[in-house]
């Protein structure tokens, strides 16, 4: 089963929501992982669910990923801990919250071709130091072309061999494809 990964910071949230509001129930698992203060958690689970009517879930203890989206608990990050599990841990090695390196780095030893990773717009370079490793292991990066902010794509740009750019509306219409296909 393909899952979705979608990460960003600044300028993301409204754009990761319409991603997955595609007038359709998801029969893919799409875990958003996207700078947010603890407490803004819960709201932004909410605000997903108002305006696409999608399952949302937020994560705490260890959680099978099925059909719908998965957010770490406020002021954690998600990992894996298998293929198809995640959990929310505190990771105190890093300030950003939920963290993408954290994701990452979790994500390589059960990486594969199932997994295509959506970088919205943001500020910094969060993740990108795990992008080569999940490149070897087949792992899809799409990366915003139409992004409000271009610091964390273009952090993406530099360090990857194999991506492909992308407006927001293309990003939507492969999302819409992989929900069709539920591989």
């Amino acid at each position: 089963m393909n899952k979705i990964i979608i990460v960003g910071s600044a300028g993301s949230p409204n754009n990761a929501v319409e991603l997955v509001n595609i007038n359709k129930k998801l029969s893919v698992p799409v875990i958003i992982n996207i700078h947010f203060t603890g407490k803004f958690m819960e709201s932004f689970a909410e605000h997903i669910k108002n305006n696409t009517h999608q399952n949302v879930m937020i994560v705490n203890n260890i959680t099978e990923l099925s059909q719908g989206i998965f957010l770490p608990d406020g002021g954690k990050s998600l990992i894996f801990i298998s293929k198809d599990k995640v959990k929310s841990v505190e990771d105190k090695s890093t300030i950003t919250h939920p963290s993408i390196n954290t994701l990452f780095r979790s994500l390589i030893k059960y990486a594969s071709s199932n997994f295509l990773i959506f970088v919205l717009s943001g500020l910094g370079n969060d993740g990108q130091q795990y992008i080569e490793q999940l490149q070897n292991k087949n792992v899809k990066f799409f990366i915003q072309k139409d992004a409000n902010f271009n610091y964390l794509p273009n952090s993406y740009i530099r360090k990857n061999k194999n991506f492909t750019l992308l407006t927001l509306e293309k990003m939507k219409s492969i999302i819409v494809s992989l929900n069709n296909d539920k591989k």
